[in-house]
């Protein structure tokens, strides 16, 4: 999989390019590119947050499960997509499954990283 170079798709984000310049900086440097193959789960409900998670290439299709256990597909997180902020913020276990639909490459910022930069901005 040929990937975009991710602090380009950052930089054309308007929610990126809306933030400060020194808490953007930081979250390029300390992002991470993470590659998941096809079926793999970037996150499973139920998990604790495990940082927020950018879309460069590929599709994450977030799935919710009905009390019947049926599966319903909450969300495909697409390239210059964001998921995960929900658990990110709030703290609380994953709601959904992450799961990549084909091979699928992140922009991660594992929960530390983004516990550190909001604790320092």
């Amino acid at each position: 999989m040929a990937d975009a170079d991710p602090h380009a798709v950052l930089d054309r984000d308007p929610w990126f390019a809306s933030l400060d310049r020194a808490i953007a900086e930081a979250m390029k440097a300390a992002g991470r590119v993470r590659r998941h193959a096809a079926g793999s789960a970037v996150y499973h409900l139920g998990d604790d947050p495990n940082g927020l998670h950018l879309v460069i290439a590929g599709e994450v299709r977030l799935l919710s499960y009905s009390e019947a256990g049926a599966q319903m597909v909450a969300l495909v997180a697409r390239a210059g997509d964001w998921f995960g902020e929900l658990s990110t913020i709030d703290g609380r276990e994953r709601p959904q499954d992450a799961i990549a639909a084909g091979e699928v490459s992140l922009f991660s910022l594992d929960q530390p990283a983004v516990e550190r930069i909001a604790a320092s901005h």
